[in-house]
C-alpha cells in the first residue's frame, strides 16, 4: 500500500491532498482522484510507502481516500513540472493551478482517456539558457524569425513560437510554413478537441525537428528537443490571464527555458518596461541595435511644484495647483494661438477628503473606498469610483462630527478651473470619463 500526495489541475482548490493506492504512481504523471463527489485531474507529487508512516496515519484526524486502480498519464516533463513549481512560487498559489492554466483541457482529458502519445525519454539537460531581447518592425522580425528557426532546425532542435492571439498563431503557422510545411504545427485553442489532441500527438510522433506556433496553453507541450522559445509581441498583454490565478505566460516560458537549458527571445517593436530593466541590469542580451529609435525634436523641462506650495503655504497664500512658471508657458502658447496638452491623473476636484480634526478619511457607507468630491455647476457632491454611490457634500466628519472637513490632491476638474482662472478667454476643453 502506497500514499501518493498529489495537486488537484484546478484554478481553485488545496496544494496538497494525499490518498491511498495499491500502486505506486511516478512522480509527475497525472491521475484522477475524489475531491467530494466527483473525480478531477490530479498532478502526481510524491509517492511513500504506507508501512514507513503507519504512527502518522493512525494519528490522522483526517480519513484518507483511496484511488481507484488506473494508467497513468504521462503529460508533463520534469523540466515543465519544475517551471511550474517556480512560477506557483512567484504568484503564491499552487503547481496545480498554474499546470492548469497551461495544459489544454482536451489533452487533459484525451491524456484520462489514454489517447496521447507518451513523451520520449528526456535527452541530457543543455546549459544554453539565454534572455535575448529583439526589437524590430513587424516585417523585420519576422523575416529575423525566419533565419533563427533554419539555424535552430539545422542543428537539430525545435522551436516554439508563442504568440498571444488565435488570429496570430494562425497568420504566422499560413506564413511560415512555406517551405517547411512538413515541419510547421499550429496549436490554438480555436481547434476543434479532436483537433488539438491530433496535432498534439503529430508533434510528438515527429522525430525530425519541428517549429510550434501556438497560444500560451500549449506551452507546456513535452516535446524534449525545443531549444529556443520565442515570444512574439511581447508587450502584449494577452499573455496574462484574466483569471486566477492571474498567471502570466512570459514568466513561466521564462522559467520553462531556464529549466530546460534553451534560449529565450522576448521580440516585439518595443518589449516591456520589465524587459528593457533587464537589458540596462546586463540581465538579457539585445540582438542588434533598434532600428527604431526614438528620435525627440521637443526638449523635457521639468517644474518642481513642492517649493512652489511650500512657498504659498508658509506665506498664507491659496494653494498654487499649477506653478507660476506653467501658467506662464501656458498663456505664452494661447498667444500665439497653439494648442497645450495638459494631462491630470484624476478625476473630480480632489481624490480625498479627511477631517481637518482628526484626520479620518470621508469614505463610501457601501464598499468604504475614499469618496471623491466632483462639482458640477454650483452643487459640489462626493461620489465613489468603485461602488458609484454618490452623496451630498455638505457632511460632517463620521468620526468626530465636525465640520472642518478639506479635500486633498488635485484632480482634473481643479486643474481646468485654474487654468480658465489665470489665463483668460483661453478655450479649455475637459476629456475624462465624467
Amino acid at each position: 500500500m502506497f500514499i501518493v500526495h498529489v495537486t488537484p489541475l484546478a484554478k481553485r482548490g488545496p496544494d496538497r491532498l494525499s490518498y491511498f493506492s495499491a500502486r505506486s504512481f511516478p512522480a509527475g504523471t497525472i491521475i484522477r482522484v475524489p475531491v467530494r463527489t466527483k473525480e478531477v485531474p490530479a498532478l502526481v507529487l510524491d509517492v511513500e510507502d504506507a508501512r514507513t508512516i503507519k504512527a502518522l496515519l493512525r494519528t490522522s484526524l483526517y480519513e484518507t481516500k483511496k484511488v481507484r486502480a488506473q494508467e497513468p498519464v504521462s503529460v508533463c516533463t520534469p523540466a515543465r513540472i519544475h517551471a511550474a513549481h517556480d512560477t506557483a512560487t512567484y504568484y503564491a498559489t499552487s503547481v496545480g493551478s498554474i499546470i492548469h492554466s497551461f495544459v489544454p483541457a482536451a489533452v487533459l482529458e484525451a491524456g484520462s482517456e489514454q489517447r496521447l502519445v507518451r513523451p520520449s525519454a528526456p535527452q541530457v539537460r543543455r546549459d544554453a539558457f539565454q534572455k535575448l531581447v529583439l526589437q524590430l518592425s513587424k516585417h523585420e522580425r519576422l523575416d529575423t524569425y525566419k533565419t533563427m528557426i533554419r539555424e535552430a532546425l539545422a542543428r537539430g532542435t525545435s522551436v516554439f513560437l508563442c504568440v498571444s492571439t488565435v488570429s496570430e498563431a494562425q497568420q504566422l503557422g499560413e506564413y511560415y510554413s512555406r517551405g517547411i510545411e512538413r515541419y510547421t504545427y499550429v496549436l490554438e485553442s480555436s481547434l476543434s478537441k479532436k483537433k488539438q489532441c491530433e496535432v498534439w500527438n503529430n508533434i510528438l510522433r515527429d522525430a525530425h525537428p519541428v517549429l510550434i506556433i501556438g497560444t500560451p496553453t500549449f506551452l507546456s507541450i513535452p516535446r524534449h528537443d525545443i531549444a529556443l522559445f520565442i515570444i512574439e509581441r511581447e508587450l502584449s498583454s494577452s499573455f496574462k490571464h484574466q483569471s486566477r490565478p492571474y498567471a502570466d505566460a512570459r514568466v513561466f516560458a521564462t522559467h520553462l527555458a531556464k529549466e530546460s537549458g534553451s534560449a529565450i527571445v522576448y521580440a516585439g517593436t518595443t518589449v516591456s518596461l520589465r524587459t528593457h530593466r533587464q537589458l540596462k541590469e546586463g540581465n538579457a542580451v539585445a540582438l542588434g541595435a533598434h532600428t527604431h529609435t526614438l528620435r525627440a525634436t521637443s526638449t523635457l523641462h521639468i517644474v518642481d511644484c513642492k517649493e512652489v506650495r511650500a512657498r504659498a503655504k508658509d506665506a498664507g497664500q491659496p494653494f498654487p495647483v499649477l506653478a507660476p512658471e506653467t501658467i506662464a508657458m501656458l498663456s505664452e502658447c494661447h498667444q500665439r494661438s497653439e494648442r497645450s496638452f495638459v494631462f491630470a491623473a484624476r478625476r473630480g476636484i480632489a481624490p480625498h477628503t479627511v477631517c481637518n480634526d482628526c484626520a479620518a478619511v470621508v469614505g463610501c457607507h457601501h464598499c468604504g473606498a475614499p469618496m471623491v468630491l466632483h462639482e458640477k455647476e454650483t452643487a459640489r457632491t462626493l461620489l465613489c469610483h468603485r461602488c458609484g454611490a454618490s452623496r451630498n457634500a455638505h457632511e460632517t466628519c463620521a468620526s468626530c462630527g465636525s465640520w472642518n472637513l478639506i479635500s486633498l490632491g488635485i484632480g482634473i476638474e481643479r486643474v481646468s478651473k485654474y487654468i480658465r482662472t489665470h489665463i483668460r478667454n483661453a478655450p479649455v476643453f475637459v476629456l475624462s470619463s465624467d
